[in-house]
């Protein structure tokens, strides 16, 4: 347990972080208004064949080219890389309405699943104070998109989907439609475009101080430990010699 601290405490940025992940209070299922609870949400996930087909891009505009017509359409996306110096995260939301385009560096722990929340969640604070009424969300996220749909273990999923919901709803209450869509190929311009903007600021962008979720940070101790057990299996093998042709193929 103490090698997973030390380990952890020697993520980059994340030292301040933690120590705030640790005594902010995050928004709880029971404290959210019973309507919120009840709020059914607009979401297309039935968009395999864009990523079966051999042109993604025609595919995607025979698809939804009557929506983007008529909706002011935002692309969100999250950014994961490791290297030799770890890990580098970041969240990106593109669209051709400035307002919108938004990209931000996220903690070094941050999960995947958690960054496309996050540019989910950033966007729609952004339509939530703007002026527009009609807009089409694409996310790359099928896992982000899926739980929000299941509201029924809406009180099980993390504070990010809770907030999401309940934002989509206040923007229903504002005369907002809001229809989220699943995007699961690249060589789409408005896809691509999010993705190149989420990798750069993974590495050099501002950091966004999200509250990092507890399963993304039980995912360190669970690799460190991991890592930790085969190191010491791996010793053990060669120092009695055996076990050795198993570690090794």
């Amino acid at each position: 347990m103490t090698n997973c601290i030390e380990e952890i405490e020697c993520l980059s940025i994340q030292n301040n972080s933690l120590c705030k992940f640790h005594v902010q209070d995050s928004p709880k299922f029971y404290l959210l208004d019973f309507k919120y609870q009840l709020n059914t949400i607009n979401i297309d996930l039935m968009s395999v064949s864009i990523k079966e087909a051999e042109n993604a891009s025609s595919e995607f505009l025979q698809m939804f080219q009557d929506k983007i017509n008529k909706n002011t359409v935002i692309y969100t996306d999250g950014s994961r890389a490791g290297s030799e110096a770890g890990w580098s995260v970041g969240m990106a939301n593109w669209c051709c309405n400035d307002f919108f385009k938004a990209r931000f560096k996220l903690f070094d722990i941050t999960s995947i699943y958690s960054a496309q929340a996050i540019a989910l969640l950033m966007t729609i604070k952004r339509i939530s104070s703007s002026v527009l009424n009609d807009l089409l969300i694409f996310s790359g996220s099928k896992s982000v998109l899926s739980s929000l749909l299941n509201m029924k273990k809406l009180k099980h999923q993390s504070y990010l989907i809770q907030e999401i919901n309940q934002l989509l709803f206040e923007c229903k209450e504002k005369n907002k439609n809001i229809e989220l869509a699943w995007i699961p190929a690249h060589n789409i311009e408005g896809n691509d475009n999010a993705d190149e903007l989420a990798k750069k600021p993974a590495v050099e962008g501002p950091l966004l101080e999200v509250e990092v979720l507890h399963s993304d940070l039980v995912c360190i101790f669970r690799d460190k430990c991991i890592k930790d057990n085969d190191k010491f299996l791996n010793h053990r093998a060669s120092s009695f010699n055996k076990g050795t042709f198993y570690f090794k193929n």
